[in-house]
């Protein structure tokens, strides 16, 4: 009966933090915003936004934690620097811009990630950052991909000097 009074208690308090965190988050918008922003400008805060997207995924994720996700962002980065492993361009890690009411254009050379073998959940074997071109790319028609590869190709050759 003590044990389930205590969880009680703690579940009454987390309730009550909850609260508390959602009125702050009400009264202090502008604050909580750009503090979040400050963050997410990070590279670390970055990935994490992009760890919690691939976390909640329909496609699923094999990662334990942030720190396994990150470790195979800080393996690619020793092999690649911030070059895209298949551009050879550097990737760049923009957030909040277009949020004024305006359409919003996602940047193109923007870190992204992307499952290798696209039918398998993200792993630490079926992930590579790449920039937000490359997963662009493999959204089009095939005539479209064609022409798409073939720049990239290009693009890629110009970067290798």
């Amino acid at each position: 009966m003590s044990k389930k009074i205590e969880t009680l208690a703690k579940e009454e308090q987390k309730r009550k933090w909850r609260l508390a965190s959602k009125k702050y988050k009400n009264k202090h918008k502008d604050r909580v915003i750009q503090n979040a922003l400050k963050i997410a400008k990070t590279e670390k805060g970055f990935l994490k936004i992009k760890y919690n997207s691939i976390s909640q995924s329909k496609k699923g994720s094999e990662f334990k934690n942030f720190e396994e996700f990150y470790n195979v962002w800080l393996h690619q980065k020793t092999i690649y620097d911030l070059f895209c492993p298949l551009t050879g361009e550097e990737m760049t890690i923009k957030v909040g811009h277009n949020r004024n009411n305006e359409k919003f254009q996602a940047c193109l050379t923007n870190l992204s990630i992307d499952r290798i073998i696209n039918w398998k959940p993200y792993s630490a074997k079926n992930l590579i950052f790449v920039s937000w071109k490359v997963n662009k790319i493999k959204n089009l028609s095939p005539k479209d991909k064609d022409k798409a590869f073939k720049d990239l190709d290009k693009v890629r050759t110009d970067n290798l000097g």
